[in-house]
């Protein structure tokens, strides 16, 4: 006679198996604070804005929003959302500021949310 697993432990053997999987999955975005550092390395201002840019995206992509001339690159890994920012002005990169908002401070989490997704 076969033995089979009762329902309710095969169903938790399987939802454990899939949390291990998310795990192993690593980031969903560039964003991460790895590259956002490299992204800063690579930028020497003042310096053309153009210039900057494509530093920036040759590490994570295209920008996800805009604050004026300014560019912005933001991503939501799990419960954190990075964001890297170019100020530009008048076509000139004059520095980068970057941030990391965890899902516990809603109203900064929400505001990186949005430009991760363009908004």
């Amino acid at each position: 006679m076969k033995h089979a697993l009762p329902p309710l432990l095969l169903l938790a053997v399987c939802a454990c198996g899939s949390k291990d999987k998310e795990k192993e999955k690593g980031p969903t975005s560039v964003v991460t604070e790895e590259n956002v550092n490299k992204a800063k390395e690579a930028i020497k201002p003042p310096m053309p804005a153009a210039e900057a840019k494509q530093k920036i995206v040759a590490i994570l992509g295209e920008p996800t929003a805009t604050d004026g001339e300014s560019l912005i690159w933001a991503g939501v890994n799990g419960n954190e959302c990075r964001e890297l920012k170019l100020m530009v002005q008048r076509g000139e990169a004059i520095g980068t500021t970057s941030g990391m908002a965890h899902k516990i401070v809603e109203s900064e989490f929400k505001k990186c949310e949005a430009h991760a997704a363009g908004k």
